[in-house]
């Protein structure tokens, strides 16, 4: 229930915040890197880089608290990671469709696939909104298992019992 928990459901906002942040980092350096080595990204980097952005709120929370969240707290923590990626992947995908024409010289993805969606007969913001309905699904599913499992895991690096 709303603003029952001991900590008010908006001190989790503070962590999706940290997650945010780091979460974008890792994603320029990632493609920024791939781009000036020209290589391609594998398709799991999108998990890696969530995985790697969740370690620093998770740690955070931990080390705040000294203990682990509580099934409700790590619900919540997952649903404002999950707003977090779905806002971040949706502007970055914005930019990506109108800002990159230039850089990748007219062979933009996002453009091919809202093509082929257009083809089937979907909409480009139907398009869009599915692909933020699947992004906060996979990324609520892995940010709160994992904040079960980091959490414990930097509960015992504490050497709190």
């Amino acid at each position: 229930m709303p603003g029952k928990n001991i900590h008010g459901d908006w001190e989790m906002l503070k962590y999706a915040i940290v997650f945010g942040s780091i979460y974008l980092l890792c994603i320029v350096v990632s493609v920024a890197a791939s781009s000036l080595l020209n290589f391609d990204l594998p398709s799991s980097m999108g998990i890696i880089i969530l995985i790697a952005a969740l370690t620093a709120p998770v740690q955070s929370f931990v080390k705040d608290h000294q203990r682990v969240f509580t099934t409700g707290e790590r619900a919540l923590f997952a649903a404002w990671i999950g707003l977090a990626v779905v806002v971040l992947n949706l502007c970055l995908g914005v930019a990506f469709l109108y800002g990159t024409d230039a850089l990748l010289g007219g062979t933009n993805p996002i453009k091919a696939m809202l093509a082929q969606a257009a083809r089937s007969g979907i909409s480009a913001p139907v398009a869009f909104l599915a692909m933020a309905a699947m992004s906060f699904v996979v990324s609520w599913i892995v940010a709160f298992f994992f904040a079960g499992f980091y959490a414990r895991q930097s509960l015992k690096r504490l050497g709190v019992s």
